[in-house]
């Protein structure tokens, strides 16, 4: 029985941890979109509106949502193990 709880808490481990990956990446997409679309209008001269109000609503959106659901994950499992992140090193 222990080795199917372990194997069960394992599970429910990384579904966390990649959950929270996914919405990381989510993030970091939709402000990559909006530097890029910042970057292209603003080296454009021209007049008018140029929508940098609506552009910004989603990357804070979707940013506020990962926080939201990094919150609800660490309260609905909060002895989720950390993953273990090893340093990269080229010689």
């Amino acid at each position: 029985m222990t080795e199917a709880n372990n194997l069960a808490r394992g599970t429910l481990d990384s579904s966390f941890n990649y959950m929270n990956i996914g919405f990381t990446l989510a993030s970091a997409i939709a402000w990559t979109q909006f530097a890029q679309m910042f970057i292209k209008n603003k080296l454009k001269v021209s007049g008018g509106g140029n929508g940098y109000g609506q552009m910004v609503m989603y990357p804070v959106l979707v940013t506020l949502v990962a926080v939201a659901v990094f919150q609800v994950s660490r309260r609905v499992n909060p002895n989720t193990k950390r993953p273990v992140v090893v340093p990269v090193v080229s010689a």
